[in-house]
């Protein structure tokens, strides 16, 4: 598999994901390359260290990169910057098939069933599930993937030719701008806009329905894992190739995060996922993710440590993204004063993204106090006026819709 290449995008505090990933393509494909990508740079971290190829994603981002780091949270940004790192791998000239994987997979089996798919077809992607089943018995239910995506982009892969170089120019344009985690627009990062390509590359586009191909939580309804007698895993027959670990629990016993309560069983009477998921665990912490997960994302902070607020990143897409040559993380600039004349600014170092009812505390006793003064608004307006207010409210929940707290 000469000239073929494997990349991934990381912040640094998850590099022992993206070596662990590393470890387990160069256990099969040692003569592939591997490059990870690091969205926040690469400061205190020395990258000869790594037995892994690690660069600083600026270099294949350019321009648009503080724009870009600053408007998205860490997922969006690293998820916004792939068709950057896909077109500069494409200008060096030197690969036949570029393969993207997200930090959080390991590779089980070869990968000859994607690289010969790629020898009649452009680019390969694969659904969050394949089968279709009249009553939905996925734990994790259908619709949440008519707005994440069909497609599950934590793996994508293509073969360099004209249709793949019109596929990341047109990928690259969307999410230049249009790489947030937002229903109001209909936008899940990078790969909602997968759900073009089969209407645009229908005669190239390679839909994989392998089922060991970006195996994951959401698809384990119809896939079941197993170990043939030469010790590997397979897929309802099919080789584990490739295992998304997304969500993963690294300090508890389950396979996600994503899926709450009772239905966490679902995964727990599974041993061999449970095997699975404990070997994933010790390689990631065998690989520093204590010590990595220290490091915090550098573009959490503008360039004098004062926390930048999700809040502060919509505020700049309403009001200053079309401006050209600012640096949005600059306290000396336009937008930081602004921001502080207005006492938007949150000097409690405290304030990062990610805010969930799980990191909140006393959730339950905060929600019934917002119920509380609910139900007297709702007595004092009447059930008409009060969906009238829930209406308007909905409207003002998104925060761009507040940039009349920026005065001027």
């Amino acid at each position: 598999m000469k000239n073929n290449i494997v990349f991934t995008v990381v912040a640094r505090n998850y590099l022992s994901l993206a070596l662990t990933l590393g470890d387990s393509l160069k256990e099969v494909h040692p003569e592939i390359e591997y490059r990870i990508y690091c969205s926040d740079g690469l400061e205190g971290i020395n990258p000869s260290e790594f037995k892994h190829k690690v660069f600083d994603a600026i270099y294949a981002v350019g321009d648009d990169y503080k724009n870009m780091a600053f408007k998205y949270n860490v997922t969006e940004f690293c998820t916004a910057i792939k068709p950057y790192i896909f077109d500069a791998l494409i200008t060096e000239n030197n690969w036949d098939k570029i393969l993207y994987l997200d930090p959080d997979m390991m590779v089980f089996s070869d990968m000859s069933y994607i690289i010969s798919a790629l020898e009649k077809k452009s680019i390969f992607i694969t659904p969050h599930i394949v089968d279709c089943n009249i009553k939905d018995m996925n734990v994790y239910p259908e619709y949440h993937h008519l707005w994440e995506g069909i497609f599950n982009f934590g793996f994508c892969a293509i073969k360099v030719d004209e249709h793949s170089r019109k596929f990341i120019s047109w990928w690259r344009e969307r999410l230049k701008n249009h790489c947030y985690v937002d229903k109001h627009d209909g936008l899940h990062t990078d790969q909602k806009w997968g759900d073009y390509l089969p209407v645009f590359f229908s005669d190239v586009i390679h839909i994989s329905k392998h089922y060991g191909i970006n195996m994951a939580h959401w698809n384990l309804s119809e896939r079941e894992l197993s170990i043939n007698s030469d010790g590997k895993y397979c897929v309802n027959e099919f080789p584990l190739v490739i295992f998304h670990f997304s969500g993963f629990d690294f300090y508890g016993k389950t396979l996600t995060k994503h899926v709450d309560g009772k239905l966490q069983e679902i995964y727990l009477n599974k041993p061999n996922l449970i095997a699975l998921a404990d070997m994933y665990r010790k390689k990631v912490l065998e690989n520093g993710l204590e010590a990595f997960i220290k490091n915090k994302y550098k573009h959490s902070y503008f360039n004098n440590d004062v926390v930048v607020l999700a809040l502060h990143r919509r505020l700049y897409r309403e009001c200053f993204d079309s401006i050209q040559g600012i640096d949005p993380f600059d306290s000396n600039q336009d937008f930081y004063k602004k921001l502080s004349e207005n006492k938007l600014l949150d000097l409690s170092n405290d304030g990062l993204d990610g805010y969930t009812k799980n990191s909140i505390s006393d959730f339950d006793k905060k929600k019934k106090k917002i119920e509380f003064f609910l139900r007297l608004v709702f007595r004092l307006i009447g059930v008409k006026k009060y969906y009238l207010f829930l209406k308007v409210m909905g409207v003002y929940s998104r925060i761009e819709e507040n940039k009349f707290i920026m005065k001027n």
